[in-house]
């Protein structure tokens, strides 16, 4: 995981579509293995929690992942992880305590689609 000090427009609108809320500044980039499972539980456990969204590089669209590994949402279901799809990136928003930062995950297989953008 590296941590981007000016993210360029590409990096930027992959953000603002899946969090247009977000006015942070701490930004970083993660380049995965297409077969390695990224953790996806999305609920408060001890000061952290993580917010997942999808989005087609394509078409832009996005799918944002619901809370999941509570009580309250159903059956307990902590512990789901998930690849990367060929042509998606994963935009995490991560509260750790008071701080908080965007994480975007591609796999190995979308990078040249992102340069070549």
């Amino acid at each position: 995981m590296q941590q981007i000090k000016n993210p360029d427009r590409i990096f930027k609108t992959l953000v603002s579509s899946a969090f247009p809320e977000y006015r942070g500044r701490r930004f970083f980039f993660d380049v995965v293995s297409p077969d390695q499972e990224m953790h996806l539980d999305s609920y408060w456990s001890d000061g952290y929690r993580d917010y997942h969204v999808f989005i087609n590089l394509e078409t832009g669209n996005h799918m944002q992942l619901p809370q999941n590994g509570t009580p309250y949402d159903g059956p307990l279901s902590r512990g789901i992880t998930h690849t990367i799809p060929d042509g998606f990136a994963l935009v995490t928003r991560c509260y750790c305590g008071t701080k908080q930062y965007i994480k975007v995950t591609v796999n190995s297989n979308n990078t040249a689609k992102l340069i070549a953008a």
